[in-house]
């Protein structure tokens, strides 16, 4: 989750998350501030220097040049130290009409395409305002609940001036009491994409989210279905290339044609075909683990189950974008000083390695006025971080 920190811009104090994901609300400020004035960001002791860059017409902030890896790494401005030309701002929701979508499923070269993938923003915003990636002892969640914290997240991310609820679908959890409210809801949100399908001169999308239940092959592509919602949405053959690279965690729990049960969430925009079948017409694919606490590896669900069972409280920091770069794998918030960072290595890690790796996470740590704690999985498991006397369960 991002920090709570701010920007001054020209000398005026704003959202870091709110002027970095939604910088329409700020072009007066931000053209004043590229014209005489500075920028600043406040997640560190070092008030780093924004740059206010332009974009199909739209002004937005962007980490300075060779320093978006000093911010703190739960600042919205925040990238790791990788060797790219790429803008970090390319990773924004695409807020405003001049930002149309690629299509997902185009055979073009898959770091230009990467570049161009905002739906692990969308995504990954969702689960941040909603706290789907954090836990607290005595917190109760299945779908229902997730659902309904999801669609009030959904209320405040902006899509292309528009706010995402009124165009995203989320399944309910299906119970024959409910199936003509759980039909009416669906056609309701599925008229406007049929009476403007795919080829039509003003085409229509929506977003659906859920959990994925089950994908077929047939001869052109794949058909995804998601739990508690009967209509499948079909993938193409090239977009399914294409997930295998951008969204491979999540591919590879189901590209063998198994899935595990709620262990991969999906964000599908969708289209209307001729035929009144839906298709992606881009998707990204979110590895889950319980709790719907997004985990990349099986030494992550290790872990997360390790914190449930300990009771303790933690989050999962989100990248925004497909890659977890060097984030730590999970934050105990718990802990009797300050926050931990908590590192995991697999066992296929190189082991001459793993000294350097762990004092760089270390001081990235320190940055961050945090502790760490690390585990290589080629070693046994060391002790958690204490937790605070105060925050600690009976039974």
């Amino acid at each position: 989750m991002h920090q709570d920190v701010g920007v001054l811009v020209n000398g005026a104090y704003v959202s870091a998350v709110d002027v970095r994901y939604r910088p329409e609300k700020y072009q007066t400020a931000l053209q004043a501030a590229r014209d005489v004035g500075k920028v600043h960001c406040m997640c560190t002791q070092q008030n780093l220097r924004l740059v206010v860059k332009s974009r199909a017409g739209k002004l937005h902030l962007a980490s300075w040049p060779d320093q978006s890896h000093l911010h703190s790494q739960l600042c919205p401005f925040y990238t790791p130290e990788v060797a790219s030309s790429k803008d970090p701002a390319s990773t924004t929701l695409p807020n405003t009409p001049e930002q149309k979508y690629r299509r997902a499923d185009a055979q073009v070269p898959v770091d230009e395409l990467a570049s161009d993938v905002r739906l692990w923003g969308v995504i990954h915003e969702l689960w941040d305002r909603s706290l789907m990636n954090r836990w607290v002892p005595g917190w109760h969640r299945d779908w229902t609940l997730a659902r309904r914290h999801l669609i009030r997240a959904a209320k405040d991310v902006v899509l292309n001036g528009e706010a995402l609820s009124a165009k995203l679908y989320l399944p309910q959890a299906f119970t024959p009491a409910r199936r003509d409210e759980i039909n009416m809801e669906w056609r309701a949100f599925s008229k406007p994409l049929i009476d403007r399908p795919r080829g039509a001169q003003e085409s229509d999308s929506g977003f659906v989210l859920g959990v994925v239940a089950e994908v077929a092959k047939d001869a052109r592509g794949y058909w995804l279905r998601l739990q508690h919602h009967r209509e499948p949405f079909f993938i193409s053959a090239q977009m399914w290339v294409n997930l295998s690279k951008l969204s491979r965690r999540g591919w590879t729990e189901i590209s063998n044609g198994t899935v595990p049960k709620g262990r991969v969430v999906t964000l599908l925009r969708i289209e209307a075909m001729a035929n009144l079948h839906f298709a992606a017409a881009d998707c990204v694919l979110m590895r889950v683990t319980e709790k719907y606490i997004p985990a990349n590896l099986d030494y992550e669900d290790l872990l997360v189950t390790t914190l449930l069972e300990a009771k303790r409280s933690f989050y999962r920091p989100l990248s925004f974008e497909q890659s977890h770069g060097s984030l730590p794998n999970l934050v105990l918030t718990d802990t009797e000083v300050k926050d931990c960072d908590l590192y995991v290595t697999g066992a296929g890690f190189p082991q001459h390695r793993l000294p350097a790796y762990t004092k760089e996470r270390q001081q990235d740590s320190i940055a961050r006025s945090r502790t760490s704690w690390h585990w290589s999985k080629s070693a046994s498991r060391p002790a958690l971080p204490d937790q605070q006397a105060s925050t600690k369960t009976g039974g």
